[in-house]
């Protein structure tokens, strides 16, 4: 049910051209990256930092693994031990310059935003995926 309900979500993605800085996405890249954003959930429930991780570059989590392990357990925390999330809403895509200091730092040549509006039993919230694209592809850079 739960990937029936992402399904729906993708097809109503919306895409956005605002600032003058950003680039020109794909309907194709949007609706990747929105589902490896919607999947993120899955990892996030099962607190699978195997998972989280191989949605990084090698070289970014090395000797960070303990790190990972707590920022996927807040996220664990904050969506789901408040109970049930309902269907999340993609908001919007959004592509940008990355800072200068994810180009150095990362290599980063573009950055992605996934703008969702999540609805809970005891809750509802803004969250927002980040991915940064590099010469070796788009990573996941924060979770939701």
């Amino acid at each position: 049910m739960f990937r029936f309900s992402l399904l729906l979500l993708l097809l109503g993605l919306n895409n956005s051209v605002a600032a003058e800085n950003q680039v020109q996405p794909s309907q194709n890249q949007d609706a990747k990256l929105t589902q490896r954003c919607l999947n993120s959930f899955e990892f996030i429930e099962q607190q699978d930092v195997q998972a989280y991780i191989a949605e990084m570059p090698g070289e970014y989590y090395v000797g960070q693994e303990k790190r990972l392990q707590e920022i996927l357990n807040r996220s664990h925390k904050r969506w789901f031990e408040r109970g049930n999330t309902k269907p999340i809403e993609v908001l919007e895509v959004t592509y940008h310059q990355p800072s200068e200091i994810k180009k150095e730092r990362f290599g980063a040549i573009e950055e992605a935003r996934i703008k969702l509006y999540i609805v809970g039993d005891s809750f509802t919230a803004y969250a927002n995926c980040k991915y940064l694209r590099t010469s070796n592809g788009w990573f996941l850079f924060k979770l939701p």
